[in-house]
């Protein structure tokens, strides 16, 4: 599912209906929530994570790992000069992030989100590590890698960075 197909959900019913949606196309069902263990791996976002969570903005982007699902939802809107916020989960609890300005147009080639205040110790830098897209169409999906930092942790994996109407 491409992110003009997504973005109608989102403004409908909210980012539980964004995951659900981009979560279709992953082999992924809502892997239940477990009790961080100490070992930070990357998680993916499930709707019942995602229920009463919203995310503004016209446009979305999606990082999607394969055989784990959408690891990482944003929206924003374009030309504006206000933060994308996005949701992300780390150590078994889902997160808010944000970059610090630039809206949508800041996300399309990869950006660096991180909680809200100085007491979130949660960051996502996400790059798209080639200009190649790997399918055609409006929105297609590029290869990229995420690196979720969370307390004194760090992981990283490689995936498709999809942004988009």
């Amino acid at each position: 599912m491409n992110p003009s197909q997504i973005r109608p959900l989102i403004h409908s019913a909210g980012a539980a209906a964004f995951v659900a949606a981009v979560s279709a196309c992953s082999p992924v069902e809502d892997a239940p929530s477990e009790a961080y263990n100490g070992a930070m791996t990357v998680e993916a976002l499930t709707e019942a994570d995602l229920t009463g969570q919203t995310l503004d903005g016209e446009l979305g982007c999606s990082f999607t790992v394969d055989d784990v699902g959408a690891v990482f939802l944003a929206m924003g809107y374009v030309a504006d000069e206000g933060p994308a916020m996005g949701l992300v989960r780390a150590g078994g609890t889902v997160h808010r992030v944000s970059t610090r300005s630039g809206g949508y147009d800041e996300m399309i080639d990869g950006a660096e989100f991180e909680g809200p205040d100085s007491g979130s110790d949660v960051e996502v830098d996400i790059d798209r590590t080639s200009d190649e897209p790997l399918s055609g169409g409006e929105s297609p999906a590029y290869p990229g890698r995420i690196t979720i930092g969370w307390r004194d942790e760090e992981v990283t994996a490689a995936g498709r960075w999809t942004c988009g109407p």
